[in-house]
């Protein structure tokens, strides 16, 4: 005869849906501890990617810049810079290096120019005329203003002839000269202490000859940037020791250098921070959601012991311990187990880029998740024998004692109290502010991760609550006598038998549909905050600010740019007030509007547009702003014709907003921008091609530091993707419970049957028992998140200084989403129970 435990791997099959639960059991645990350890990884990757989009890509890897050089320690540091950097795996070098000043004297206009050399430069330069590489690049701006031609010669030796006219640099930069914005990018609209225009010069010795003093600048450009914040750190201490080896090299030629720059160090203690900052509020989340994924093993392993009774009573008299029948329940349920949890780990895997903000890792991260997820597992297996050992020590070994009730009174404990405490204790560091700055003269966004959790404490606070009461309801129950309503009476009944298992599926429940609204919540009302704001900071997509000249001569917008922009214009009033001048014709085209206040912005607009009464033009009057009759010098006299909070692109929100024609005299209006919904690229280039001076050019994507919002928003995503996988836990719970239950409910219902219970009755007893808890974790659940990110959604703001204020969005979709899958599941275990009752054999039931 085979002992049980060498039979029990294949004992599982004998219950498939036991069997099931536990594989999708493990997964959920894998899953949850996989995600938690990839999530925090890609985090950081991700910041690590924001980071790097606001940099030149050239400026990642450290740079050597020393100033008031010769040319022969020029020449020095370019040799030396070519050796050395690829001993540290910088294979590209680019040297660069700039006179201090000079002048192009040919037809005796001499501009103030610099003289220049890059290598690899001529090749990056658009040619207008000409294109020899054994001469002068004079850039088309200067060429024009002093008719220099190709062939000219310099009246200034040693200087070799004009052999090109190349386009003048504008920005937004080509990648291969964005490192060098600061030497050659001359704004049109620049005034005194701006570096001029370069002339390039083909080869560093032309250059060494006139200038006597050079700024130099060596970059070691990089064929693929990292990707993780591994891969940035190892960039950066690569970085540091060639610069050491470098400054050491040249100390010895007696070349004093100022140091590395290093200017990407600070974003990537950014991006560290920022991951810091998400595993602050990931882990204790992945942790909650762990014990309750072990909870629901406890709940498998009771349920085995059910199951199992007769065959573990068997067992037990004849010698077998607890612990051995414990062992019995792990050899049968670990195969299941073992492949949830391998299904879990590579969906945990395969779905990183659905879940987290980013699909690049760091070598180790994997083994660690594996690690992680081994671990869980040992858990679970740990947690499975233990409930069962238990279960089976407390049904046949354990002496009922009177000292047992002296422990009941821990029930009654309101353990609720903790979280409503840490609740209070968020929202006292949420109502300071979400954001602080540290570093001193680096300072830098700092994220509060205690007053980030306070929706959270919330949640888990109000899901406390509600199970609590939903225990005393169900206590206070068996009072209740509905037998005039057969179905709701049994439905009670039911609820009250298993009071302790509905507690823990409500629990489950309220925290899944809590966090799912809340994480959906602010982390949408993040994503729309970021743009507003960003919007309301540039006015539209992209802005650059025009020479008042083309607007008094009413110069015509390029082509490419006219059916998309418009011309606006800021001012000062009394009181220091804005006077903010518009095209109400096309300010509604090209300014960002929130699309909620479109309609009233184009009303305003109607009344900006209307002739004005009184000899006054009409104004719209922002804020505080004083009202009556406003006079300043530039404008025409004004009157407001309505009051606002805010307007579109208007800082602040303190001032007027007047049409364009109530001024007479565009040139004397402090500043004008051009606002465009089309890319920032494509404005200038437009500008320049039509001559049109301009400056402060702005894009809508940098217009403000993003890191704190996108941590704010990859951590509450987290938390959305952890609510789904609490609702499916949830779920399964539901539908476990209902198979634990399978005998008694068969047998009461087939009893009730016998005595005339209509089946019509039985399913409406059951979709009433099941509705009735999927209906209290909807409303508990939605409300309680829908309200904690409605209150923290405002507060949430890393920046407070500029409106609009982050506000949750229309969140009935994802709650109709919500009701429509408890709908399912609350179907799929009513069938399962009315179908245990229809299938059952009364004998066998009674007997058995």
């Amino acid at each position: 005869m085979q002992l049980p435990w060498l039979t029990a791997p294949l004992a599982a099959l004998t219950s498939r849906w036991t069997a099931l639960v536990a594989a999708v059991t493990g997964a959920l645990l894998t899953f949850v501890a996989a995600a938690g350890v990839l999530y925090v990884d890609a985090a950081g990757s991700a910041a690590l990617g924001y980071e790097k989009g606001q940099y030149c890509a050239q400026l990642v890897p450290p740079s050597l810049e020393p100033a008031f050089v010769s040319g022969g320690q020029a020449a020095a540091i370019r040799e030396a810079a070519h050796r050395i950097g690829p001993r540290y795996g910088f294979d590209q070098v680019v040297f660069a290096a700039y006179t201090t000043g000079g002048e192009l004297d040919i037809n005796g206009f001499p501009p103030p120019v610099r003289y220049g050399y890059r290598e690899g430069a001529l090749d990056h330069l658009q040619v207008v005329e000409g294109g020899g590489r054994n001469g002068l690049w004079v850039p088309d701006n200067v060429a024009a203003a002093t008719h220099t031609r190709i062939g000219q010669l310099p009246q200034r030796p040693p200087l070799p002839p004009v052999s090109a006219i190349y386009r003048q640099l504008h920005n937004p930069l080509p990648d291969w000269w964005c490192s060098e914005q600061g030497d050659v990018i001359t704004p049109s609209m620049a005034g005194d202490g701006v570096k001029p225009p370069v002339v390039f010069l083909p080869d560093l010795s032309w250059l060494a000859g006139y200038g006597p003093v050079l700024d130099v600048s060596v970059r070691f450009p990089v064929t693929r940037l990292p990707g993780t914040v591994s891969e940035a750190q190892d960039l950066q201490r690569r970085g540091d020791a060639m610069l050491a080896a470098l400054r050491g090299t040249l100390a010895d030629q007696g070349i004093r250098t100022t140091g590395g720059i290093e200017r990407f160090a600070q974003p990537l203690r950014a991006a560290t921070t920022a991951r810091r900052h998400v595993l602050s509020l990931v882990l204790p989340l992945t942790a909650v959601s762990l014990l309750v994924g072990l909870a629901g093993v406890a709940a498998l392993g009771a349920q085995y012991a059910q199951r199992r009774r007769a065959e573990l009573w068997l067992l037990w008299t004849r010698g077998s311990s607890p612990g051995a029948l414990g062992g019995k329940a792990v050899l049968e349920l670990a195969a299941p187990l073992a492949l949830g949890e391998a299904a879990g780990l590579l969906l945990a895997r395969l779905t990183v880029g659905w879940y987290a903000p980013d699909t690049a890792l760091d070598p180790g991260t994997g083994t660690l998740a594996v690690l992680v997820a081994a671990a869980v597992f040992a858990a679970g297996l740990v947690t499975l024998a233990g409930t069962v050992s238990w279960r089976v020590h407390r049904a046949f070994q354990a002496v009922r004692r009177a000292g047992r009730a002296r422990w009941r009174w821990l029930r009654l404990v309101p353990w609720e109290l903790g979280t409503a405490g840490l609740a209070v204790v968020a929202w006292t560091r949420l109502a300071r502010g979400l954001v602080h700055t540290s570093g001193g003269a680096a300072a830098s966004a700092v994220i509060d991760p205690v007053a980030l959790a306070f929706p959270l404490f919330v949640v888990l606070t109000v899901a406390g609550v509600v199970v609590r009461l939903f225990r005393t309801a169900l206590a206070g129950s068996r009072r209740r006598a509905w037998w005039w309503v057969p179905a709701i009476q049994l439905a009670m009944r039911r609820l009250a038998a298993a009071a302790g298992a509905i507690g823990g599926i409500v629990l489950v429940g309220v925290l899944a549909i809590g966090t799912l609204t809340v994480g959906h919540g602010i982390a949408a009302s993040e994503r729309a905050a970021l743009v507003a704001k960003s919007g309301t900071l540039v006015g539209a997509n992209s802005s650059v600010q025009i020479a008042t000249t083309a607007v008094q001569a009413r110069t015509p917008l390029p082509d490419a740019v006219h059916g998309n922009s418009t011309v606006v214009g800021f001012d000062i009033g009394p009181s220091r007030d804005q006077i903010m001048i518009v095209d109400p014709a096309t300010f509604a085209r090209a300014a960002w509007i929130d699309p909620g206040q479109a309609d009233r912005v184009r009303h305003l607009l109607g009344l900006l547009a209307a002739p004005g009464t009184g000899g006054t033009a009409p104004a719209v009057r922002v804020g505080p702003a004083r009202d009556g009759v406003v006079r300043v010098p530039d404008v025409a006299p004004f009157a407001p014709v309505a009051t606002v909070d805010d307007f579109p692109g208007m800082r602040g929100n303190v001032g007027y907003v007047v049409a364009a024609s109530a001024v007479a005299q565009p040139r004397l209006v402090n500043s004008w921008y051009l606002w465009s919904t089309t890319d920032l690229a494509t404005v200038t280039g437009a500008l320049d091609r039509a001559g049109i001076s301009f400056t402060d050019a702005a894009s809508i994507d940098r217009a403000l530091d993003a890191l704190p919002f996108y941590t704010v928003v990859w951590t509450f995503g987290f938390i959305r993707a952890l609510g789904a996988v609490l609702a499916v836990v949830a779920a399964a719970a539901l539908l476990l419970a209902v198979e634990t239950r399978r005998r008694q409910n068969a047998l009461s219902g087939a009893l009730a049957g016998r005595m005339g219970l209509r089946p019509a009755t039985l399913v409406v007893s059951h979709c009433a028992e099941l509705g009735a808890i999927a209906l209290l974790v909807l409303v508990a659940g939605g409300g309680v998140g829908t309200v904690g990110a409605g209150v923290s959604a405002p507060r949430l703001d890393p920046a407070p200084w500029l409106l609009p204020r982050p506000a949750i969005p229309q969140l009935a979709p994802l709650l109709l989403a919500t009701a429509g899958g408890a709908a399912l599941v609350v179907g799929a275990a009513a069938w399962i129970a009315v179908r245990s009752v229809r299938t059952a054999r009364v004998a066998e039931l009674i007997r058995g």
